[in-house]
């Protein structure tokens, strides 16, 4: 949930007035998640601004009964699925990496000596991409974004269960991906990730 708004607050409060009080506590968790999505700072911000200029224009139709940040995730979930109509998103390593990203590769192979995982982490968005966006999105919402597993499946309009076996089938095949396309994970692999720019593929 997004800092300082509550449920009982919109269904009372929520109306264009406040908007601003809205945008200030959930731009940077839209900015990162569309971010991570799509690989490109400034793309990332313009599709930020879309998401909560549909927000604004929709808000007399929040009625309430989900939390405003599902909501708003919503609305920039579907935002990004347009434009992969049209393009598809940027393949780079993103600035900024944090320990939530090393557990995702934990996760996927704990075994992984800690020096490995560190080298890996600038190849992490390389793997997410090449994941299905039926596991990539509640990956990235569940282990980046800190969502739990019901609001996930409230944005996604999808069973609390089905959210828990997309989970364990991300982490099955960012593993297969890894193990592909990674030489940690199989020395007769080439290193695809120094010294080569991914965004020229």
């Amino acid at each position: 949930m997004c800092q300082g708004i509550t449920t009982v607050n919109l269904k009372v409060k929520c109306r264009k007035g406040q908007f601003e009080k809205i945008y200030d506590s959930c731009k940077n968790r839209i900015y990162n998640y569309l971010y991570r999505m799509t690989g490109d700072k400034e793309e990332a911000a313009d599709l930020t601004q879309e998401v909560f200029l549909k927000a604004y224009r929709g808000l007399d139709n929040f009625n309430g009964r989900a939390d405003i940040t599902t909501w708003i995730y919503k609305i920039a979930i579907n935002t990004y699925r347009n434009i992969l109509r049209v393009k598809k998103p940027q393949i780079t390593s993103l600035e900024n990496n944090n320990e939530n990203e090393i557990s995702i590769i934990y996760k996927s192979i704990p075994q992984l000596k800690q020096v490995e995982v560190k080298e890996l982490e600038g190849c992490m968005q390389k793997f997410l991409n090449d994941l299905p966006d039926t596991y990539r999105i509640p990956l990235i919402l569940y282990e980046l974004q800190g969502l739990r597993i019901h609001e996930i499946s409230e944005i996604m309009n999808v069973s609390d269960n089905n959210i828990k076996i997309r989970l364990v089938r991300a982490r099955v095949k960012l593993k297969e991906i890894m193990c592909t396309q990674c030489c940690y994970f199989n020395p007769k692999n080439p290193c695809n990730c120094k010294g080569e720019d991914w965004n020229a593929k």
